[in-house]
C-alpha cells in the first residue's frame, strides 16, 4: 500500500482529518519528494500519522504527556557505551539488550519502567523509538506490507493506554 492510500484508509478513524499530500521541493537545485503525513483527532486527542520517508512512520499524540522519555534501539556504540558507563535496565532481559532508555525524570522512573509499563512497552515491539517528549508522544516504526492501518490504530490506542497509565497506574 502507498504512502497516501494507508493515510487516507488512517483517516477513516479520525474525525476532523487532513491529508498534506506529497509535494516537490527544491532544495538547492536538488527536486525531493516530501512523504504524506495525516492530522486528525483521535478520542479527542489531535494526532499525526507521518511518513518520514517511505517505510518510516511516525505516530504521534500532539499533547503534552504526563512525563518525559525515549527508549530507542540500540545501536553498535551504544551497546559499547553501556558496557562501560552501565545503563537504566528494566529487568526485562530480551529488551533490554534491543533497547536503551534515556532521557527520563528520575523521579518517576519507579513508575515509567515498572513491569506493567515494560509489558506494554513490549506492545509496540518492533519499534525504532518511543517518546514521550515535553510537547508529544510518539512511537517510530519502520514498516512494511504487514503494517496495516489497523495496526496503526492499534498503536495509537497503545500511546493514549501508556500515558493515561503515567499519570494513573492504577487505573
Amino acid at each position: 500500500m502507498k504512502p497516501y492510500e494507508f493515510l487516507n484508509e488512517c483517516s477513516k478513524f479520525l474525525t476532523n482529518n487532513e491529508i498534506d499530500k506529497e509535494e516537490k521541493l527544491d532544495r538547492g537545485g536538488l527536486t525531493m519528494a516530501s512523504q504524506p503525513r495525516l492530522y486528525g483527532e483521535y478520542k479527542g486527542h489531535h494526532v499525526k500519522v507521518d511518513f518520514v520517508v517511505k517505510g518510516v512512520l511516525i505516530i504521534e499524540v500532539l499533547e503534552k504527556p504526563n512525563c518525559t522519555f525515549t527508549i530507542a534501539r540500540h545501536t553498535f556504540l551504544s551497546r559499547i557505551l553501556g558496557k562501560i558507563f552501565g545503563g537504566v535496565r528494566t529487568g526485562d532481559r530480551d529488551f533490554d539488550y534491543e533497547y536503551m532508555l534515556m532521557n527520563f525524570d528520575k523521579d518517576f522512573s519507579g513508575l515509567i519502567f515498572s513491569k506493567e509499563n515494560v509489558s506494554r512497552f513490549i506492545k509496540f515491539k518492533p519499534f525504532e523509538q518511543l517518546q514521550f517528549s515535553v510537547r508529544d508522544y510518539k512511537v517510530k516504526k519502520f514498516i512494511n506490507n504487514k503494517y496495516t492501518p489497523d495496526s496503526a490504530r492499534n498503536d495509537l490506542d497503545r500511546l493514549l493506554e501508556l500515558n493515561e497509565k503515567l499519570i494513573n497506574p492504577h487505573a
